[in-house]
């Protein structure tokens, strides 16, 4: 979706954050803002859910609206992280201290997730 504004976009997500259809919104940075991986269980399903007055499409502040159903997945069908579950550390691995960067401080940046300066939700 492109969205026009930021309170267009907030209201968006806020509007659909307990859809059971949406499995994850993501903001970015190109011409298509606001990405939404959406879960249906068929062809006509997601005709309703891009058609309809309760769609994202038809919501306030959208200023094109494309769908990409996925056909096939390829590989894990999962994301792969590593979490961390100390957060002790006072430099990060790669020898960066957050505590003195100025993003960080900010509020601009979360933080290396294996630090005690983490703010993420890992």
């Amino acid at each position: 979706m492109e969205i026009g504004d930021a309170e267009s976009l907030r209201n968006i997500i806020e509007k659909f954050k307990d859809c059971p259809r949406i499995v994850r919104f993501f903001v970015t940075t190109g011409s298509f803002n606001l990405f939404a991986l959406i879960w249906v269980e068929d062809y006509h399903t997601l005709e309703s859910v891009s058609l309809e007055r309760c769609s994202l499409r038809a919501q306030e502040g959208i200023r094109r609206f494309e769908i990409y159903p996925v056909q096939e997945v390829h590989y894990e069908s999962f994301i792969d992280i590593r979490v961390i579950s100390e957060k002790s550390l006072e430099f990060a691995p790669c020898g960066v201290h957050c505590g003195g960067c100025g993003r960080y401080e900010e509020k601009r940046c979360m933080g290396c997730p294996a630090t005690k300066f983490y703010r993420g939700m890992l």
